[in-house]
């Protein structure tokens, strides 16, 4: 048979669309009388399935790259800014007023921090008195020692309970050198007295015990 094994029919009688001699088997295949050609009444079946699946691919393609409307931007009121970070001043103005002080150039046998408690009837070392004046965490005084002939203006910055800053004189005041005139001062616990350095470059404050110190006066 043409068909070999396959039920037939011609175009004619069973698709109306296939050309007129062609041959429709019952596998949904067409033969072609003369040649050696088969076709598939599958194709077009095939076809459109395959285009529905394009079309649903597009169209989800097209929803998944789709943007949404953009968010909306909600500005920050200004009360709502950074706060400063410029510190406020002080509740007490601890290191300002008159103050005792102590003195001694600076050296490995002059410990200050026994000023007031080395001797019973007089402090240690070259007795004087100045007077502070703190502006917020800014600090300037005069140390004034005449014996020595030291009249040294004093100029700091308190942080925490240490007031440190350079110092500015004519003379030497008992120190080595008219450069890296340097002062630091820590504040004791009540607020009533203080001990530190006074020095200027060629003077190492780490390997000598304090030379400066200070009290209020005594009454």
């Amino acid at each position: 048979m043409i068909c070999r094994n396959r039920r037939c029919q011609t175009g004619f009688f069973r698709a109306p669309l296939l050309k007129t001699g062609t041959i429709l088997c019952s596998d949904h295949t067409v033969f072609y009388p003369f040649t050696p050609k088969w076709e598939t009444m599958e194709h077009p079946r095939i076809f459109c399935i395959l285009a529905v699946l394009l079309c649903i691919t597009l169209a989800l393609a097209g929803c998944s790259s789709s943007k949404g409307p953009a968010p909306l931007s909600i500005s920050q009121p200004a009360s709502a800014a950074a706060a400063t970070t410029t510190p406020a001043c002080p509740d007490k103005l601890v290191w300002d007023g008159e103050w005792q002080t102590a003195w001694l150039a600076m050296a490995g046998n002059h410990d200050l921090s026994t000023a007031w408690t080395k001797y019973k009837d007089r402090p240690y070392g070259d007795v004087s008195t100045m007077t502070m004046k703190q502006t917020c965490w800014d600090v300037e005084t005069t140390l004034n020692y005449p014996n020595v002939q030291c009249v040294a203006t004093m100029k700091g910055t308190i942080d925490k309970n240490v007031l440190s800053g350079t110092w500015s004189a004519p003379t030497m005041c008992g120190t080595k050198s008219e450069t890296g005139r340097k002062f630091s001062l820590t504040m004791a616990a009540d607020n009533k007295s203080w001990l530190g350095d006074f020095y200027s470059d060629g003077q190492d404050p780490s390997v000598f015990p304090p030379n400066l110190a200070g009290r209020r006066p005594v009454k």
